[in-house]
């Protein structure tokens, strides 16, 4: 599951992680560009802490969150700011849940709503459009735009 990191060259940001930890084994945040290395370091934490140590860690996404939970022990916890906010706000609502609407297609009806006002607007006054949105004129564009109207509507 964790790899064995007793003779992983680590860099001096991720000795100075370490060093940090284990000075004042308070919570930390690790900030990071892709490809850093923030995985891996979290797994090189996990490695050197007390199985009995309970983790959480909070990723960039559900996908780097549940590629890093089937990495990790069952005891480290790993999960997105938004899962954890949610569990938070269910758990203070025990017995209310019925009253919490979830609205998977909130993003869609935006979209739905651009494009149609779009197609629109450029029936209305294609000029002017023209000038806003030059990629209008070409009949592609146009025509993808009513088809993903089209097909959503």
């Amino acid at each position: 599951m964790i790899p064995d990191f007793r003779n992983f060259a680590w860099s001096r940001e991720q000795k100075d992680i370490f060093r940090e930890l284990a000075v004042h084994n308070l919570h930390i945040l690790i900030e990071a560009v892709a490809g850093s290395g923030k995985s891996t370091t979290l797994k090189g934490i996990v490695a050197h802490l007390s199985a009995q140590t309970k983790i959480r860690i909070f990723a960039f996404n559900k996908s780097v969150a549940d590629k890093l939970e089937a990495e990790l022990p069952s005891r480290v916890k790993v999960g997105t700011a938004h899962s954890y906010g949610y569990a938070l706000l269910m758990r203070a609502l025990r017995g209310y849940e019925s009253a919490i609407e979830v609205d998977d297609y909130k993003y869609h009806r935006i979209a739905d709503k651009l494009i149609q006002r779009l197609l629109i607007e450029y029936a209305d006054n294609s000029n002017r459009l023209d000038a806003r949105y030059p990629n209008l004129h070409d009949e592609r564009v146009l025509k993808a735009l009513k088809s993903s109207y089209a097909a959503f509507a």
